[in-house]
């Protein structure tokens, strides 16, 4: 834990540091007791608009081959469960678990480390633990699974941002999804962060980020995350295309099922950058599944926690449990 608050505080104290009087993001930080302890400002360059940071591979990681393929067991849009063989940046996938009534810990959203200790999900996959005693750990499925089990880490605390935040705690009542995902409600802000306890990244490498203005209309694409169908650990490859697009998301007719929330979405011919985070399926035809952009604002928090976590020593690096 001391490390964990170790952490915590070089992140703070690096971020709040040389701000500068121009247009910033504003995000809060929340720790496990569900207390918010920072609000901090990041500076916004000037003209920016596409923006990325790239993939970065785990040390142990095994050669790819791009003729490789998975038989799939299930009929639904050629899908692929990877749980256990997750190939190159695939690794970095992770699930959001928490614990029910008999102790054991249930998979309820999907995730991605995009930088050293840190989740990229969405939002709301998050807000509840923030009001709550409920405990969270993030499990790298992806990765192969060993006597000990996958990979895990307990949680120290959360980043979201400030607009989010707002809206959630300003709505009266859940309102329909074809309100809560309208570019001028909150709903575009439905992302956050997950500051990890373990050097997980170790074995699962970085998965990159990019911020892009303009997607291609029945551009092909994966998403990648857990369905709630599955009652053992899964980690799925879903493909399918863009239908359509707006300022803050885009749209896509893969298969989607509850669990994938938070889940990366990449296009396949970039497949080592994250081009949007899954945030819902809507529920009457045509049963598209919305898509949150990556926005400069998420690239700009990952190349700070990227700058400001440095390499691990080689007895950190030991530090990883499994699950």
């Amino acid at each position: 834990m001391k490390k964990g608050l170790l952490l915590i505080s070089l992140l703070l104290l690096t971020l709040c540091a040389n701000l500068h009087a121009q247009e910033t993001d504003s995000w809060v930080f929340v720790n496990s007791n569900g207390e918010i302890v920072n609000r901090v400002e990041i500076p916004i360059d000037e003209l920016e608009e596409d923006i990325s940071a790239p993939a970065e591979p785990a040390e142990d990681d095994e050669y790819y081959d791009e003729n490789m393929r998975f038989t799939t067991w299930r009929p639904f849009n050629d899908g692929q469960n990877i749980a256990g063989k997750g190939v190159g940046t695939e690794k970095a996938v992770v699930v959001l678990e928490m614990p029910n009534k008999q102790g054991d810990y249930k998979e309820m959203c999907s995730g991605v480390i995009v930088a050293p200790f840190t989740v990229l999900t969405a939002a709301h996959c998050l807000i509840d633990f923030i009001t709550s005693d409920v405990s969270m750990q993030v499990v790298a499925v992806g990765v192969k699974k060993t006597k000990q089990g996958y990979p895990y880490s307990e949680v120290v605390g959360y980043w979201l941002p400030e607009e989010y935040e707002n809206y959630h705690n300003n709505q009266k009542a859940h309102k329909p999804k074809s309100d809560l995902f309208d570019s001028k409600t909150g709903g575009r802000y439905d992302y956050g962060f997950i500051l990890l306890k373990d050097p997980i990244h170790t074995q699962t490498g970085l998965f990159g980020v990019k911020s892009t203005r303009d997607y291609d209309v029945g551009a092909p694409i994966y998403i990648l995350g857990r369905l709630g169908t599955e009652r053992e650990r899964t980690l799925w490859k879903l493909p399918g295309k863009i239908t359509w697009q707006d300022k803050s998301f885009f749209f896509s007719d893969a298969y989607q099922a509850r669990g994938l929330s938070g889940g990366p979405v990449i296009l396949q011919n970039n497949v080592s950058q994250v081009s949007g985070i899954f945030v819902a399926g809507e529920n009457a035809p045509p049963f598209e599944g919305i898509i949150l952009r990556i926005t400069p604002k998420i690239v700009r928090m990952v190349l700070k926690y990227r700058e400001v976590l440095k390499p691990l020593t080689d007895s950190q690096k030991k530090k990883v449990h499994s699950t």
